[in-house]
């Protein structure tokens, strides 16, 4: 964890230090090695099958298993577009601590060179060019959350291996010409034209730039480096990077006749086919807490329909499967109990953010949805007040009847429906049902030591009702 705190150290002076430094020390500090070399689990390909983790392959099973028999280096790249990774992105580092836990070296490039070219793969438009400042920093920002999850990641406490690379490292002062006579001389129009990404592209009223056109080139040979210098013969990744990873591979075996291999995975969408993770009502859920706090990220996966959280189960977490359909046994005897979606969101946010932060979001989760926050400490009130649902009130205000409340607070868009909450006893003060009767009111009694009430219609639907001046109880 000092490792971790180094990073957000350095992060809060990337405006004055120099790129190159910050990643001499990010190699120095964050690659870790072994003392010595642990067996490998040979049954990993099979099991990632039976999780659903893989979509695609470039070689049979029998293949792959053969050469995953000693330890291996395998990669994941990641465009720096942005200055943290969001759920969508998840299932690759997912990936990575998979291979990591079976004995495997993994590593994960975050693209400060390609970062300024754009990949075309599921894009129907160019993306918007940012400048290197800008990437640099947000190389920065996403090392730090790759760290951060595969040391979580990592059983037992014990040393994990692995590396972050920049692949601006070898194309820092490669000349273009050199490029074109050394890796663009063993590529092919005709073949890069076939791509589902550049195809598509071609198809669209904006076409697509001879930049993102030339993508493919830089990921090929990025494999290449990695293959020469790190000993990495597995490039994993989406489901829409099966061509660029196609390409990668068949490009070692023409210049090195030596094999290669590529995994991709599944498009995260959930059983009604929205995309996972990125297309929020709130917008993207993130891997960073400065986007998206640790509860909120917490609750998202609480929300997870019943028809989604096995599934989810599989591909998010490292429980094994056999206590994965005890869970879900468990689970369907009680759905409403939502057992599944807890046990979901804690194994989530403990690999993503560490199980001191779902600690605290469980517990503030907990004290949300039962009213009870009169156990929580100074700083987890704080951070519920923060970022649940609130409404401010002055004492007049709270003390009205309850349908002007629920109306004031936005639980109800007319008095007339919240009439109608409150017959069909949905309405809930601090976990009680509250009466039938329209023209009660709440006082002191429904105010925690916080002055603090929590209102709640249905089951999802809540507010943190904050009351100013209140009368002393005397």
């Amino acid at each position: 964890r000092r490792e971790v705190d180094a990073m957000q150290h350095l992060l809060s002076f990337s405006g004055t230090v120099r790129r190159s430094v910050c990643e001499r020390i990010l190699r120095r500090e964050f690659i870790r090695k072994s003392s010595t070399t642990p067996p490998v689990d040979r049954g990993l390909i099979p099991h990632l099958r039976r999780r659903g983790l893989i979509q695609a392959s470039t070689e049979p099973d029998n293949f792959l298993v053969a050469a995953l028999e000693s330890p291996k280096s395998v990669y994941v790249g990641f465009d720096p577009t942005a200055d943290s990774l969001h759920v969508g992105n998840l299932l690759s580092i997912i990936m990575l601590a998979h291979f990591q836990r079976a004995g495997h070296i993994p590593i994960a490039l975050v693209g400060g060179a390609t970062g300024m070219i754009g990949d075309p793969s599921g894009r129907n438009s160019e993306r918007t060019m940012l400048e290197e400042s800008v990437i640099s920093k947000n190389v920065l920002s996403i090392n730090e959350v790759i760290t951060r999850c595969l040391l979580n990641a990592n059983p037992a406490g014990g040393q994990a291996s692995f590396q972050l690379v920049n692949n601006m490292d070898w194309y820092s002062g490669f000349g273009v010409v050199r490029f074109m006579r050394d890796v663009g001389k063993h590529f092919r129009v005709n073949s890069m034209l076939q791509k589902d990404s550049v195809r598509s592209r071609l198809e669209s009223e904006d076409g697509i730039s001879f930049t993102e056109f030339s993508y493919q080139l830089f990921q090929a040979y990025d494999f290449l480096q990695l293959y020469q210098n790190h000993d990495c013969t597995f490039q994993l990744g989406g489901s829409d990077q099966w061509g660029n990873i196609v390409v990668g591979v068949d490009y070692i075996r023409r210049v090195l006749n030596r094999p290669a291999y590529g995994i991709t995975m599944p498009l995260l969408t959930t059983a009604a086919g929205v995309k996972i993770g990125k297309s929020e009502p709130g917008g993207a859920v993130w891997l960073s807490r400065h986007k998206t706090p640790v509860y909120h990220f917490y609750q998202y996966f609480i929300r997870t329909e019943d028809a989604d959280v096995e599934r989810l189960l599989k591909l998010f977490t490292f429980l094994p499967l056999e206590r994965i359909d005890e869970l879900i046994s468990e689970h369907l005897k009680d759905a409403g109990k939502r057992l599944a979606q807890q046990v979901l969101a804690e194994q989530v946010t403990a690999f993503v953010h560490g199980p001191d932060a779902m600690n605290k979001a469980r517990r503030v989760s907990q004290a949300l949805f039962s009213g009870n926050i009169e156990e929580l400490s100074p700083e987890e009130l704080s951070e519920l007040l923060a970022n649940a649902p609130r409404v401010e009130l002055s004492w007049p205000e709270f003390t009205a009847d309850v349908v002007t409340l629920l109306v004031r607070c936005g639980l109800a868009h007319s008095r007339g429906e919240a009439k109608r909450l409150l017959q069909s006893g949905g309405c809930y003060a601090n976990n009680a049902k509250l009466e039938a009767d329209p023209k009660q009111t709440l006082g002191l009694a429904h105010l925690n030591k916080h002055n603090v009430c929590m209102l709640r219609v249905g089951k999802k639907n809540y507010r943190v009702v904050s009351v100013a001046d209140v009368p002393s109880s005397s």
